[in-house]
């Protein structure tokens, strides 16, 4: 997730069963029914036939800051971009049991290059590459720029455009891609290596709708109907990013975007380097959070965010890389549209990653970010059309 991006609010009451999440929990790793129901975990692979194109070699990519970066080309795994169908499997990597977390990868395909596996982050918006798997062709501009991203990472980069295919879609038009070059850390934060460069990594994919990073969210250059909307909805090791789909007929909460979605665009844009807190993630949707039996309900800006290991408060500071206390274990939570409404969200705080870690903020919260436990608990589809977050039970959108 990137640590500069603006915030919104809104939320429209809409009143469905709710969800509890100690019930309805992913299968920690190892568990057989999700192994065999998913794509494997730490290998990250997942080989499929492309109809008449034949199989291509994509690297595997993992968001995990601790492995070791800059793999080279003939450690990654093998992935196969699907023939058109707008459902793009994602294999999650990484780890339940510590750092990094669950870390979703999906296969995508830059200009006419290999497929490559990225990190499908929706706390960002944009194209990110290492220079080295640049395809051949691609030419990169003079047009530097420097991200700086919500775990400390820094990482400066060059702009050039290109074409990019996902779940065998292509965009109509070239999107802004940074070419990454070389990759730092904030002074002020301790921080791992970046995740578009850890256990094979080549890049991450943005989607954020808005442009939150160098560009709107790249799947807005998709054709129609692929444009439209996209849902993610995580299961054990695996899962689909599904495009073009209609909304769920029962959604648990709709959750409104404020800030209009602005369509791809081609203009090359650097992201800024500093944004105040309070313009932080403009793809975020009011909710309203109660821990524990406090009889108050605090409505805030709630980002959920697959580039987040947990869910957690955060001060108008930022997150510090991911140092924030842990919530003690035992507390329950509940999230809400409204303050009256009842809750679409129950869970109680633990000890386990990207399960039911709370983070906490050393003072009052500005915002909450939703991280990889939502899109196991909920299939959590965006749709661009009306600016809006639906999220649904995972069984009744398969």
């Amino acid at each position: 997730m990137r640590g500069q991006e603006r915030l919104g609010a809104g939320a429209v009451h809409q009143s469905w069963p709710v969800i509890d999440a100690e019930n309805n929990t992913p299968e920690p790793p190892g568990s057989d029914s999700e192994g065999l129901r998913r794509a494997l975990r730490r290998r990250f692979i997942v080989a499929l036939l492309l109809a008449g194109l034949g199989a291509f070699v994509a690297s595997g990519f993992a968001r995990s800051p601790r492995a070791q970066a800059g793999a080279a080309p003939g450690a990654v795994s093998r992935a196969a971009v699907p023939v058109a169908s707008g459902h793009v499997p994602i294999a999650v990597v990484g780890s339940f049991d510590g750092p990094p977390g669950a870390i979703p990868t999906v296969s995508v395909r830059i200009g006419n290059g290999p497929p490559a596996r990225v990190v499908l982050d929706t706390g960002s918006s944009g194209v990110w590459i290492q220079a080295r798997y640049l395809p051949r062709g691609v030419p990169v501009t003079g047009f530097t720029n420097t991200s700086q991203w919500g775990d400390g990472n820094v990482t400066h980069e060059t702009l050039t455009t290109a074409t990019l295919s996902v779940g065998g879609v292509t965009t109509t038009r070239p999107v802004p891609v940074a070419v990454v070059h070389s990759i730092g850390c904030q002074a002020i934060i301790a921080c791992a290596p970046w995740a578009g460069s850890a256990n094979g990594a080549v890049g991450i994919l943005g989607i954020s709708p808005l442009g939150n990073g160098i560009s709107p969210s790249p799947l807005l250059a998709l054709p129609a109907p692929y444009s439209a909307s996209w849902r993610i909805s995580l299961h054990g090791h695996g899962g689909a990013l599904q495009l073009g789909v209609p909304d769920p007929t029962h959604p648990l909460a709709t959750l409104r975007i404020p800030t209009p979605v602005v369509p791809g665009t081609t203009t090359l844009q650097p992201a800024p380097s500093t944004v105040p807190a309070s313009e932080f993630n403009g793809a975020a949707a009011t909710a309203c959070w109660q821990l524990g039996r406090r009889p108050t309900t605090t409505c805030l800006p709630t980002l959920f965010d697959t580039g987040s290991a947990n869910t957690g408060g955060y001060t108008a500071s930022g997150f510090g890389g991911g140092a924030a206390p842990a919530l003690r274990p035992g507390v329950r939570i509940s999230v809400r549209q409204t303050p009256a409404s009842p809750p679409f969200w129950r869970f109680t705080s633990g000890t386990a990653m990207s399960r039911n870690i709370v983070q906490t903020p050393g003072g009052p919260p500005a915002y909450m970010i939703a991280g990889i436990p939502a899109f196991y608990a909920f299939a959590i589809t965006f749709d661009a059309s009306h600016n809006a977050l639906l999220l649904a039970s995972p069984s009744a959108t398969r």
